[in-house]
């Protein structure tokens, strides 16, 4: 090698810029020498240390090393991340569960140890997942359909599978946006199951009526509260005697931390001021309006049975829906013995008093200020519209085009008239 020759190859191999991360090669010390193991990269990130090994099937050389290295903080420069080869499916569900517990989601709960968290639909990704725990590059959409094949087998309904796989979406969504530890070219195509429509369970008025008189007295005024002002069941079973005001006009003053969408409202009372106000006459050292030192429990078998009563829900097989049973409660197709239970449920009051608001002519933005609800799709979900509201719109609808034809006639007439009144004059 010449003079020149050696100049120009130190000019070529210029240090690299300090803070743009090295490449090496580890030592290991076997049989008492030592050895190198394979190119890895070490950088630094917004103050998070990475030292990555080169992927599989790549070069192992120093130069592959380097062009590693770049691609590794090249990414990170774009938005991008390179984590990928050491984020599992444990890291995915730990993110979530961190990233519900930081924005206080309502929907992150608490299991009766007090201790441990869990997320609604979390538990059958658990089941699926967690066994193998496989890489989040590995997560691919025969996966994500494998599990949605053996949810469906197993007879879950489309809902709460769609739950579980939207949680899925949004592991990685976080571990893309937020985390920054997983790459767009990372998060598999989801297909979500096709859900059902949603429930269009109301009561028409006669049918409260009846449902009411065959609830026991101290669900009346529950149904009675839910019915008339659309609070959700929680909202009622946890209302608290100091958010009720009995004075003037009365009404409920919920909070922020009692309601499901975090904003606080204003319910008007009116005609259940003085079954409220006779209420605490009765218990006035009741904490809970509807539990007294504690929250109403779960009251579903005893609505179920009264709402069997009214004739407005039934008790089917659990395996053939038959309504049929003998004296011994056993299915009369199939001999089954377990029960279940369809029909109207609590939830179906909220429904009911949001149609009964626009039905009544009140505005959508008041009602949906009473309601709770924050969004207008939901709102319009609740608003149900019923098959007697159809004809009602039909019979206006041909009562004002009656009104129309009748008016056209009449000015028909009258200009005839006056046409026939100035010829008369003419001549």
């Amino acid at each position: 090698m010449t003079e020149n020759d050696f100049i120009a190859d130190v000019k070529a191999k210029k240090r690299a810029r300090r803070g743009s991360g090295s490449v090496y090669q580890p030592k290991y010390q076997r049989a008492g020498k030592t050895e190198l193991g394979s190119w890895r990269v070490r950088y630094h990130w917004r103050g998070k240390l990475y030292d990555l090994a080169i992927p599989v099937g790549r070069k192992q050389s120093k130069r592959e090393a380097q062009n590693y290295l770049s691609e590794c903080i090249a990414e990170h420069v774009k938005g991008t991340a390179v984590e990928a080869g050491t984020i599992h499916y444990q890291n995915l569900r730990d993110g979530l569960l961190r990233h519900y517990a930081a924005t206080e989601k309502r929907s992150l709960k608490t299991a009766k140890d007090g201790k441990t968290h869990y997320i609604t639909g979390l538990k059958h990704l658990d089941e699926f997942f967690l066994p193998w725990n496989p890489l989040a590059m590995d997560i691919k959409a025969a996966e994500i359909k494998r599990f949605i094949g053996k949810r469906d087998a197993a007879g879950d309904k489309a809902a709460n599978i769609s739950v579980s796989v939207r949680l899925l979406r949004r592991m990685f969504y976080i571990a893309i946006e937020e985390d920054e530890v997983l790459s767009v070219a990372h998060k598999p195509n989801f297909t979500v199951p096709k859900e059902p429509p949603p429930r269009k369970g109301f009561l028409e008025p006669y049918e409260f009526e009846r449902l009411y008189a065959a609830l026991p007295d101290d669900l009346r005024p529950v149904a009675r509260l839910a019915y008339t002002t659309a609070m959700r069941c929680g909202e009622v079973c946890n209302l608290e005697w100091e958010r009720v005001d009995l004075t003037g006009r009365g009404e409920i003053r919920l909070t922020a931390e009692d309601t499901k969408t975090g904003e606080g409202r204003t319910v008007p009372l009116l005609h259940m001021l003085p079954i409220l106000r006779i209420m605490r006459a009765k218990h006035p050292k009741d904490q809970f309006v509807f539990g007294g030192d504690k929250p109403l429990g779960d009251f579903r078998k005893r609505w179920h049975t009264a709402c069997v009563k009214a004739g407005v829900g039934k008790f089917v097989c659990r395996e053939c829906e038959n309504d049929a049973f003998d004296a011994e409660e056993r299915c009369t197709k199939c001999k089954g013995t377990e029960q279940k239970y369809q029909g109207r449920t609590f939830h179906d009051m909220r429904r009911s008093a949001v149609r009964n608001f626009v039905r009544a002519g009140v505005s959508e933005k008041v009602a949906m200020s009473i309601s709770g609800h924050k969004t207008r799709s939901v709102f319009d979900r609740y608003n149900i519209t019923a098959t007697n509201d159809l004809h009602d719109a039909m019979k206006r609808l041909d009562e004002y085009v009656l009104r129309l034809e009748k008016t056209s006639a009449e000015q028909t007439a009258s200009a005839t008239s006056d046409a026939d009144t100035e010829g008369l004059v003419t001549q």
